[in-house]
């Protein structure tokens, strides 16, 4: 009877034990990491929507040459989550498109780095991703300008604090809100919110200054 339960307990921890092999080899780290084969699917999956000629972003990362002059701060951003930007928790609910990079990923930046920062085989390297023109969403509904600022050359942030005033004949249900920059070049990041003012308290949306420098911001 004691040989019974001690088969059976060798059987299950035999069992137990290729399980975790197995899961560990999913997440084990190339022995050579290179940009074609492993660092530029991750870029053109998170990254280069805003970070190429028509992104948002104020620099490119398509190329090797391009990542490999930024590698020292695309490791760092990534590995403080700071890049791609999602400000959504992950860990509660999840969007159609939104990019965030796995530890696995980020580890792989990191080890290139450290194995460095090779190009790798030409024939591996992805195809690059559509860039969209314009807009990312297609053909809006309804197009809102926003008033025209001087912003002097600087090599500094500015924050702006920029109120984009608008009113509608009935109650509408907004499904999408996109900003679309000017001048990519200036223009990298933008925070939105949906202001609705009361009726008794607002009665022209319009009056009042459409842009404050938040000058208070910018020495933090």
């Amino acid at each position: 009877m004691n040989m019974m339960k001690n088969s059976a307990i060798t059987g299950a921890t035999c069992v137990l034990l290729l399980f975790i092999t197995g899961c560990s080899n999913v997440d084990q780290l190339p022995d050579k990491v290179t940009f074609t084969e492993h660092v530029a699917p991750i870029l053109y999956n998170n990254c280069t929507i805003c970070h190429s000629e028509s992104g948002g972003a104020h620099f490119r990362l398509v190329t090797w040459t391009e990542a490999q002059r930024t590698a020292a701060a695309l490791a760092y951003v990534t590995k403080e989550r700071l890049m791609p930007p999602w400000p959504a928790d992950a860990h509660y609910t999840e969007f159609i498109g939104q990019r965030g990079l796995t530890e696995r990923e980020i580890k792989i930046i990191a080890k290139w780095i450290t194995d460095g920062t090779t190009e790798g085989p030409k024939d591996k390297m992805p195809p690059l991703p559509h860039f969209p023109q314009g807009s990312l969403a297609g053909e809006p509904d309804m197009r809102i300008a926003v008033q025209p600022y001087f912003l002097k050359s600087n090599s500094a942030d500015q924050f702006l604090l920029v109120k984009v005033p608008f009113e509608l004949p009935a109650d509408t249900f907004a499904s999408l809100i996109e900003f679309v920059p000017g001048n990519r070049r200036v223009v990298h990041h933008v925070n939105g919110d949906m202001v609705k003012y009361d009726f008794s308290k607002k009665n022209n949306v319009f009056a009042g200054e459409q842009i404050v420098n938040m000058e208070k911001d910018t020495d933090n």
